[in-house]
This record gives C-alpha cells, structure tokens and sequence, in this order.
C-alpha cells in the first residue's frame, strides 16, 4: 500500500540536522515489517482479510506515536531509531567518540591521569562544557573512565 511505502521512504530520506559523522537512522527495514503486521493486524480487528488504506494509515499513526515517545531526539529534532537499541542517541555517541578519541590523545600526552582543565581547553568547541559534563557521567556509568581524585580522570 502506497502509504506505508511513502511514509518509509519519507522517513527514511529525511535529512539529518546532527553535527556529526553519526547520521541518526530514522526507521529501518525492522520498523517497515512492524507497519505492515500492524496493518494486518487493524484490517483483522475490522474483521476484513484485506488490508485497506485506511489500516494502513493508522499502522503509520501508530508507528509515529511510538517513535515520539521513544525514539525522538530532542537535540537534533529528529527520529532517531538508536535510542531504542542502546542509552545514546547518535547525537550524543558523536560526543562520545571525541571525548574517548580526545581522553585517548592526552593520555599519550600526559600520561594517565588527565587533569579536567586539559580536557576541557583540548575539547574546545566540539561540545559545550554541559555536553562535556554529561559524556564524561555516562562514560562512568559505563565503567569506562573514572575520577581518581576531584579535577581529574582517568580511562579504565
């Protein structure tokens, strides 16, 4: 049906507004099968073996609830399918990757431990100090990097 097929494809080109290499995947072939068998599933609720336009509209309406509540991401204002399968959205595993990338360079630099001032001048404008205050917390939620003592870190 027409409509499932323009919605995937409308999703699926929709431009990305991320700053970063990490282009943020809006649906996938996952989330198309998920539209068909909810079209299905409405035509079998109107108890009708064909699947009409009309089901296939509210397995789209539906599809699109689901991935506002979920899978939206506020930053970058777009649909975002990374937030279901993991705790980042791409956005913010962009941010991630040049903390790690940058922790890695100063370490070679500075050796392990890594005074935060150094970070944050090393950093510069890739991220704000919020973002930078927010990738360093869940690098250690993760158990990737720790603060040995106050004003610095260290990689694990």
């Amino acid at each position: 049906i027409s409509e499932i097929k323009d919605f995937y494809i409308r999703m699926r080109n929709q431009p990305s507004k991320a700053d970063s290499e990490v282009k943020p995947i809006s649906v996938t072939a996952r989330q198309l099968e998920g539209i068909i068998r909810l079209s299905e599933a409405h035509a079998r609720m109107r108890l009708s073996e064909e699947v009409n336009r009309d089901d296939a509209k509210a397995a789209v309406e539906l599809l699109k609830y689901s991935l506002m509540q979920i899978g939206y991401d506020p930053e970058t204002k777009t649909y975002d399918v990374d937030r279901f399968s993991s705790n980042f959205s791409s956005a913010q595993r962009s941010k991630i990757y040049v903390l790690r990338d940058t922790l890695k360079k100063l370490e070679s630099r500075l050796g392990k431990l890594i005074p935060l001032e150094d970070l944050k001048k090393d950093i510069g404008d890739k991220m704000s100090e919020i973002e930078l205050g927010d990738a360093i917390k869940k690098l250690e939620k993760e158990g990737m990097i720790f603060t040995p003592k106050r004003g610095f870190i260290q990689r694990i």
